[in-house]
């Protein structure tokens, strides 16, 4: 039996998600009304919606979603941290994300900000600190650190809001063995999990799993190929995505996808083909 997501919460939740990434906000966010319509549970889809309006400049709005977000779950680290940029640096919401999820980098460089803008350099730099030792290799907290040392007249940077897939989740070997156990859906799940943490061989395994038990499932091909892209595999991609459109011809974002890849190859008349089927396809999304 063929496996289709394409016109689930989830598939609508994945087409917001790639708009954002595209910075086509408003799209995203009527991608996350879809995905919310048809699950009115989906916290991730309210804090997905939240992010694509603040940068749409809709701060209060994306205040709400935010809120809708933390009351389906209360332990949602990400959406407090959001709601504290939205409410203008809250060192009240940063904590409660630190508290939640001690290893929050993103959390304690906002929450950085906040000090300095206090002028509470010390403490500024504490949180620095603190997000470098989680995250050495984060320069973003780097750079602020030595604003607040320097004194410099230019300000530190928030860590910018960013989208996330649905169970966007830090995976112990444990937890991923029994999220596993679950099913093909999980597979999938855990290699958008691992895709989004640029961990692209990880994920095509995962995505190998995934169509191991579930050889025509489109979306499984289409998210390997885009690990495959990013890998700069681009033939590999494109047989990939050729596979997605088999079992699924009305997917678009395999269209979109594969004309990327053929422009990377300088494919450029094959590009536009697959674009125009896109649009073709979903005229909405353009």
């Amino acid at each position: 039996m063929q496996q289709k997501f394409d016109k689930d919460n989830q598939t609508y939740f994945d087409q917001g998600y790639s708009l954002f990434n595209q910075k086509l906000y408003a799209k995203s966010v009527q991608m996350q009304d879809k995905a919310i319509k048809l699950d009115p549970h989906f916290s991730e889809a309210y804090n997905n919606k939240g992010i694509s309006l603040y940068y749409l400049g809709d701060y209060e709005q994306s205040i709400q979603m935010y809120d809708k977000a933390i009351n389906l779950n209360p332990q949602y680290a990400k959406a407090y941290n959001n709601k504290g940029i939205s409410l203008y640096h809250s060192i009240q919401m940063y904590d409660k994300a630190i508290e939640l999820n001690p290893k929050s980098s993103e959390a304690c460089i906002n929450k950085g900000v906040s000090f300095y803008q206090l002028k509470r350099d010390e403490e500024a730099i504490q949180m620095y600190d603190q997000a470098i030792k989680l995250d050495p290799d984060s320069t973003l907290a780097t750079k602020n650190k030595e604003y607040s040392v320097n004194n410099k007249s230019v300000g530190p940077t928030v860590h910018k809001q960013n989208q996330e897939p649905a169970h966007a989740t830090q995976f112990t070997q444990e937890t991923q063995e029994n999220y596993i156990s679950k099913g093909v859906k999980n597979y999938y799940y855990l290699g958008d999990t691992l895709r989004e943490q640029n961990r692209n061989e990880e994920a095509i395994q995962m995505y190998d799993l995934a169509i191991k038990l579930s050889p025509q499932f489109s979306e499984a091909y289409n998210n390997k190929g885009e690990c495959l892209h990013q890998l700069k595999q681009y033939v590999e991609a494109i047989e990939m995505y050729d596979q997605a459109i088999k079992y699924n011809p009305e997917s678009s974002m395999a269209y979109i996808h594969k004309g990327v890849s053929l422009k990377y190859l300088r494919q450029y008349e094959q590009a536009i083909q697959m674009l125009d089927q896109a649009i073709k396809l979903n005229p909405q999304f353009f």
